[in-house]
């Protein structure tokens, strides 16, 4: 059991409430999108698939490195073993290097998807799309195995960061992994992601100029999307690294807790913000988690759907009648 540093009452109040709600809102937000993702048969594509396994990051995240996260900020302690430890800091460094990935690979789908139509329907088919996550994730999950099988390092309780991380046993294996993870992980991934997104923008804006292009608005708006999601992703997660470096390789324990902190809030304000970015910016996802979460919540009562025809005539593009028709009569009822 390893104590936090001293907190006042009103910190620890501050810490605990903003964790949690950090934390549930991951779970609800990504619980929602992988349901909603499951009863579309429109979103059961390669980038649907993408998706789903970004979602599950997310959940996982929560669920595991978040619950010790929270519990420690609410308890001021860490109470796990060193077994539960090694779990929960795996899955932090795992879920997080897999996120990168991912979205790097969902940038070059887009890239296909958007730039080389007749090509995507056959490098991103159904089980390609699998096998790619798949092999990434093996990959991720060497990555962080390595120095953990080679003896360099272990995972530890961070009472500081309340969390388990990497604990190093010398110097040079530190600077070497750390320049690793951030040089693969950070810097290539975002120049995949960066070049993959400038390219697909420019057709985008081609594409709205000569409307004879036959680009879909449901890729256009998917697109969009996921350049807000990885906007927000480089924005929260480039300072975050610049955190890490400068705690393990240069200030190291001269940085005062507050900053340090700064790196598994990034963690879990990103596993709750990414769902409602693909709920707000793309209408197909934002309809299917609207009219499950009203099947959550108002199964059994019986209501009125006027105002859910109006936002959803206005939120998606012109449809056939017929369409509209069907889409409105499944429509739950959301008011008493």
């Amino acid at each position: 059991m390893v104590a936090l540093p001293p907190r006042s009452v009103g910190l620890v109040v501050v810490e605990s409430s903003t964790s949690a709600l950090l934390v549930l809102s991951a779970i609800l937000g990504n619980s929602l999108l992988l349901v909603s993702l499951y009863r579309k048969p429109r979103l059961k594509s390669s980038t649907g698939i993408l998706i789903a396994a970004l979602a599950m990051t997310d959940l996982l995240n929560a669920f595991i490195p978040g619950a010790l996260f929270w519990s420690s900020l609410t308890k001021g302690k860490m109470s796990l073993n060193n077994f539960s430890c090694q779990i929960s800091g795996f899955f932090m460094h795992f879920l997080t290097y897999a996120s990168m990935t991912t979205m790097a690979l969902t940038a070059i789908n887009r890239y296909v998807c958007v730039l080389k139509p007749n090509v995507s329907k056959k490098a991103f088919s159904y089980h390609r799309s699998m096998l790619y996550i798949a092999c990434l994730w093996v990959f991720v999950a060497v990555v962080v195995f390595l120095p953990i099988v080679s003896g360099s390092s272990t995972f530890a309780s961070n009472p500081v960061m309340a969390a388990c991380a990497m604990k190093f046993t010398t110097r040079n294996a530190e600077i070497g992994y750390t320049f690793f993870i951030v040089a693969f992980f950070v810097v290539c991934c975002l120049i995949i992601i960066s070049v993959c997104y400038f390219r697909v923008s420019r057709f985008i804006r081609h594409h709205n100029i000569n409307t004879t292009s036959q680009l879909s608005m449901q890729e256009i708006n998917l697109t969009k999307a996921l350049f807000v999601l990885v906007f927000t992703f480089a924005a929260l997660w480039i300072p975050a690294f610049l955190m890490v470096v400068l705690s393990r390789l240069v200030l190291k324990a001269k940085l005062p807790r507050q900053f340090v902190l700064v790196v598994p809030y990034v963690i879990h304000l990103s596993s709750a913000l990414n769902p409602w970015i693909y709920g707000v910016m793309c209408p197909v996802v934002r309809n299917k988690m609207k009219k499950t979460l009203f099947v959550w919540k108002g199964r059994g009562s019986t209501v009125s759907v006027g105002p859910e025809i109006t936002v959803a005539r206005s939120l998606e593009p012109a449809r056939p009648t017929s369409e509209i028709t069907t889409h409105v009569s499944v429509l739950p009822n959301v008011t008493s």
